[in-house]
């Protein structure tokens, strides 16, 4: 695997060469040099990446969200560990280590509100690698922006 298309989650900071406050362009520009193109957008609030594993969210023209899912084209890492080659369970656990108040599962999906990271649907049918564990099918994080907007939405967070 190219060593630039290993993607470090790193809460408030951002994914890889993408970091949270970037434009569009920078957004595009950054990923453009690690080989990775944009394969669809929505407006000026989402450009999605590498056969849309990847997804970037903008809020005011500036990245908020960055949203990833299992593909051979890039690596995830999250904490030191594949998050696409870890049970779904030991994935929540270990962001819950991370945040100050206890966190209760859920397979649904859930956010993390300290370090704002995000689950999305644990199933096996998203286990690209072994085919039998429960696995994340999107693990995304935001930046306090996307928090705010996200709790107006659900009404609190979890």
């Amino acid at each position: 695997m190219n060593p630039q298309r290993v993607l470090e989650l790193q809460p408030h900071v951002g994914a890889g060469p993408v970091l949270f406050g970037m434009n569009p362009q920078a957004v595009i520009s950054s990923l453009a040099a690690t080989g990775l193109q944009p394969t669809g957008s929505r407006n000026a609030e989402l450009i999605y990446f590498a056969e849309n594993a990847l997804q970037v969210e903008f809020i005011d023209g500036l990245a908020s969200f960055i949203g990833l899912a299992s593909t051979a084209l890039f690596e995830v890492r999250l904490y030191g560990i594949d998050p696409f080659d870890t049970s779904a369970r030991e994935v929540f656990q270990l962001i819950a280590d991370h945040e100050p108040e206890p966190h209760g599962y859920d397979r649904a999906g859930y956010v993390f509100p300290t370090t704002i990271l995000t689950l999305y649907e644990a199933d096996q049918q998203y286990d690209r690698l072994k085919g039998k564990r429960a696995i994340w099918g999107q693990i995304g994080l935001g930046d306090k922006r996307y928090l705010e907007v996200s709790n107006r939405l659900e009404g609190n967070h979890r």
